[in-house]
């Protein structure tokens, strides 16, 4: 299962920090795999064995068509491609990647209803207050998502 496949440094904190891996790692893995057989997920379906595998890629990101297919086919295999429909038709948006970006771009961030602004001098520092802001948003409806994100792209 993977989210993101890109090039590009990979950020220490949010969903990008676990969920990405290179063309080359990708790569990688597949050669690994070339003594066994790459499935779709019907042909998985109706033949289960040990010596399958199906790749699967999680929310239809752009990367997964730019970075990963030319990969997949250069190794003659097929995969799962997940769409997040939401992104599509506007009742979602890709929050947690927005919050990552915006704690790991500063210094100090003022955060909506803190009084003072957090200092952000560590990767340590970062993922705690990350997670401490994305804890809330995860369960949270969409509307207050892109609510709180406002407020905090206004501070």
């Amino acid at each position: 299962m993977v989210h993101h496949v890109t090039s590009s440094q990979k950020p220490h904190i949010g969903p990008l920090s676990d969920y990405t891996v290179t063309p080359e790692q990708l790569d990688t893995y597949l050669r690994s795999r070339a003594e066994w057989r790459a499935v779709s997920l019907p042909e998985l379906e109706e033949t289960m064995s040990d010596q399958q595998f199906l790749v699967t890629f999680d929310d239809g990101y752009r990367n997964n068509l730019t970075a990963a297919l030319p990969v997949l086919e250069a190794h003659d295999v097929p995969c799962l491609l997940f769409i997040t429909s939401g992104f599509i038709d506007g009742n979602a948006y890709p929050y947690e990647l927005e919050l990552a970006e915006v704690v790991e771009h500063y210094e100090t961030l003022r955060v909506p209803d803190r009084s003072e602004p957090v200092a952000l001098r560590t990767v340590t520092d970062r993922r705690n207050l990350y997670r401490t802001l994305r804890l809330p948003l995860k369960p949270a409806p969409h509307e207050e998502r892109e609510a709180f994100m406002e407020r905090l792209a206004g501070q």
